[in-house]
């Protein structure tokens, strides 16, 4: 049984004074996780909100807003970086970073992995934070966020390095093999959640 998360915060409609109390309200009515949105320029609130979450106990979720302006490849390393250190480099994120540098082809298949992996993160992150889970026997909740993290950013980086390279048959056949490692990995993901949860709630 998974439990939905019911609060939102669009940081992009926020005061940085305001978002102490909203963590407060948060707080207060004991919820687990929360989503954030924002765009990708916005770090000193995504930072702040990140850091007060944490400080009470709430597990965030955030997510990049599309933005039509192109970001070069040293933004999106930086991008990616900051993401990575604060386990949000969810493959969403990293779609609207890099879309623009996906063959089509391939858009499809990632959104939909994408969709899947924000299922199950946000599922990983209520058993982290959620007291009603802490009796169930103990589950590396957060072993599965950093797994899935770390999979996510190598393969961004590698892909800013295989775009940077000159177009030739070789490279482009080297990319067409880095996004189907990539998707047949992710099939593989262990999909893992408390599945007796409830029963005796």
């Amino acid at each position: 049984m998974s439990i939905e998360t019911q609060s939102e915060i669009d940081l992009d409609q926020r005061d940085e004074s305001t978002i102490p109390k909203d963590v407060s309200k948060i707080e207060k009515a004991g919820l687990p996780v929360v989503t954030l949105t924002s765009r990708a320029d916005n770090w000193e609130k995504i930072r702040q909100a990140l850091v007060s979450l944490r400080s009470v106990n709430v597990s965030a979720v955030l997510l990049l807003k599309h933005e039509e302006e192109i970001l070069e490849d040293e933004e999106i390393s930086v991008i990616l970086g900051f993401l990575k250190d604060w386990d949000q480099l969810l493959l969403q994120n990293l779609l609207e970073l890099c879309e623009h540098c996906i063959p089509s082809v391939f858009i499809p298949h990632l959104q939909t992995e994408a969709k899947n992996e924000l299922k199950w993160f946000r599922e990983w992150l209520t058993a982290l934070g959620d007291s009603r889970i802490h009796k169930y026997p103990g589950l590396p909740w957060r072993s599965f966020v950093r797994k899935i993290v770390k999979e996510n950013y190598e393969f961004g980086m590698k892909l800013l390095d295989l775009i940077a390279l000159p177009a030739t048959p070789e490279n482009i056949q080297q990319v067409q093999s880095h996004f189907n490692t990539f998707i047949e990995n992710k099939r593989k993901v262990v999909c893992t959640f408390p599945k007796n949860w409830g029963k005796t709630q």
